[in-house]
């Protein structure tokens, strides 16, 4: 059984259908079960879920304040791991050791997964 991952990312421009990291993540995402990647927004960014492809989503924060940015990672981070299989095996990754870092940890502590800090 293939892995899925959690990303943590502070990533909008992946929302711009013509963004090469989008196309990138897409790619790589062929490799795994799925890949989910939620990305630090407020509300005022204007940000929707987004199918990129059958198994790689994106998932904005939509936050009212900058602050209850991360609350609201973990609240989505627990909730998309438990709508997917109960024996899949996810791998959390965090786009760096600071808010992205912080959700990551918190996820890993809650759920038991493992976690990867990118610098």
């Amino acid at each position: 059984m293939q892995p899925s991952i959690l990303s943590i990312s502070y990533g909008r421009n992946l929302w711009n259908k013509d963004d090469a990291e989008r196309a990138r993540l897409a790619s790589c995402s062929k490799n795994v079960s799925m890949h989910h990647m939620i990305v630090f927004s407020l509300q005022s960014h204007g940000l929707l879920k987004d199918v990129v492809q059958e198994n790689f989503i994106l998932h904005p924060t939509n936050s009212y304040f900058r602050a209850s940015m991360i609350v609201d990672a973990i609240w989505i981070a627990l909730s998309i791991m438990r709508q997917e299989k109960r024996d899949a095996r996810w791998c959390i990754s965090a786009q760096d050791p600071f808010a992205a870092g912080m959700v990551g940890y918190v996820v890993r502590w809650l759920t038991r997964h493992k976690l990867l800090v990118q610098e």
